[in-house]
């Protein structure tokens, strides 16, 4: 079936794309960009094993879900290496959503001592990424935004509508969680984006008008995989196509 055969080509790429993160030097004095796309990239692999995993064990409810996470995280990665401010700005947006998300838990909770001990912590942390990235403007960014920040206007159009079918409880979104139309495309898209995310870190640019470069030290070891795992990926949405068009459902 199509969707056991992504599924052995995602396993692969999550594990190529965890090769390629721990491939980029650690330095003390890291900039933002950095940071936020190996995070991201991190992210994007854990996504692909999960739902690795769960196809595997015919546990199909939150694959689609999981998949727009991963698809959010593409668009971040891009995103950091076209906006010169946008890995900080997401960062400081991270830090101040663990602490609004902290303050409302500790309203709320039995034991308010360990609650206020990491509101603090997290309060703490957000003072200091603020010092860390002083001079940026803080910003909250929408995906819809960030995709045309990142060149992924049409990849948004096509693609986001259906990762989001299966984010809410409604009839249609419980019923988008295991159609099989839908988990294999969310699946193929996954895996796209996964190898994207490779491929980035192989050909990453610090800004548009800068000369392609790897970040990862592992890119030698990499490129025949990559090249490998696209041609899969290209076979299997030609399939996935022919599929589609005599609407054999069996046979994903």
């Amino acid at each position: 079936m199509l969707i056991r055969e992504a599924c052995d080509a995602l396993r692969e790429a999550a594990e190529c794309l965890l090769r390629a993160v721990d491939g980029i030097p650690a330095k003390a004095d890291e900039v933002a960009q950095t940071y936020y796309i190996r995070q991201q990239a991190r992210s994007i692999a854990a996504v692909a094993a999960d739902v690795h995993l769960l196809i595997t064990n015919s546990r199909l409810q939150n694959v689609v879900g999981l998949c727009r996470v991963a698809f959010e995280s593409r668009i971040g990665i891009y995103a950091a290496m076209r906006v010169p401010d946008f890995a900080a700005q997401k960062l400081l947006a991270q830090a101040q959503g663990n602490v609004r998300e902290l303050e409302e838990v500790a309203q709320d909770a039995a034991n308010q001592e360990v609650f206020q001990q990491a509101l603090a912590h997290h309060r703490r942390f957000l003072q200091q990424v603020r010092q860390d990235y002083a001079g940026v403007t803080e910003r909250t960014w929408k995906i819809r935004e960030a995709a045309e920040a990142a060149g992924l206007q049409d990849d948004y159009n096509e693609h986001y509508s259906m990762l989001s079918k299966a984010a809410h409880n409604t009839p249609t979104g419980l019923a988008a969680k295991t159609d099989p139309h839908i988990v294999a495309s969310s699946v193929l898209v996954l895996l796209h984006d996964t190898l994207q995310a490779l491929a980035a870190l192989m050909f990453f640019r610090e800004r548009d008008d800068t000369r392609a470069q790897p970040i990862t030290e592992a890119w030698k070891e990499m490129s025949p995989l990559l090249d490998s795992l696209l041609s899969r990926y290209g076979q299997m949405c030609s399939r996935m196509n022919e599929l589609f068009t005599t609407f054999a459902a069996d046979q994903l």
